[in-house]
């Protein structure tokens, strides 16, 4: 006959309070931030740098030795991404990110503006010919139903990107790379190809041909 293991009752008590507290956190979790918040972030390179290198797990003293920012004005920097509620800076700099696996940049937002007006072209700027990089543009004509249906499963990708980020953190920072995913799908038609179609007229009873 096998039997669990035993627990001191205290244990027991400290695990229970343990998972209530990860829920707690988890519930208080942000998914965005405010306009005004992405203004203050993508206002001050450093500080978008510092946020974007939190977003990537990368430490206090991995942030310092790699860029051009020393300790103290890497503190300040952290400080006001703690009052701004998107990390939590502990003792001895330990950075604890309050966002959720779901988190997003607004759309339309000042860092999603940012991206499209300075860093598009430059992003493109690559033929994705690397073992570890992709991209295809796909046209074709879907549903209502099919469209939402491939959203939903556009956002799973994105989620499981934010997941294998957070697992590894836990590797040296040597052996990670820094990735951007872009996904995206909207109802678009080519300009060139919109300027072909047929114009709709009116004849003389009012109906459309």
């Amino acid at each position: 006959m096998r039997y669990g293991r035993w627990r001191e009752p205290g244990r027991r008590e400290e695990a229970i309070s343990d998972i209530a507290r990860a829920l707690h956190q988890e519930e208080n979790l942000i998914s965005r931030l405010s306009h005004e918040q992405e203004q203050e972030i993508v206002s001050n390179p450093k500080l978008f740098l510092v946020a974007v290198c939190a977003l990537n797990h990368v430490g206090f003293d991995q942030i310092v030795a790699t860029y051009d920012i020393s300790r103290p004005e890497c503190i300040q920097l952290l400080a006001r991404l703690d009052r701004l509620g998107f990390i939590r800076l502990l003792p001895n700099n330990r950075i604890r990110l309050l966002i959720s696996l779901d988190f997003a940049w607004l759309p339309d937002g000042p860092i999603q503006r940012f991206f499209n007006q300075q860093a598009h072209n430059e992003y493109f700027r690559s033929r994705f010919d690397r073992p570890d990089e992709f991209m295809v543009v796909v046209n074709g004509m879907l549903s209502r139903a099919s469209s939402a249906a491939l959203v939903t499963r556009l956002k799973r990708i994105a989620r499981e990107f934010s997941e294998l980020n957070n697992q590894d953190a836990r590797l040296p920072l040597g052996e990670r790379s820094a990735m951007s995913l872009l996904v995206a799908i909207r109802h678009w038609e080519l300009a060139a190809f919109a300027e072909l179609r047929r114009r709709k007229t009116v004849n003389p009873t009012g109906a459309r041909s």
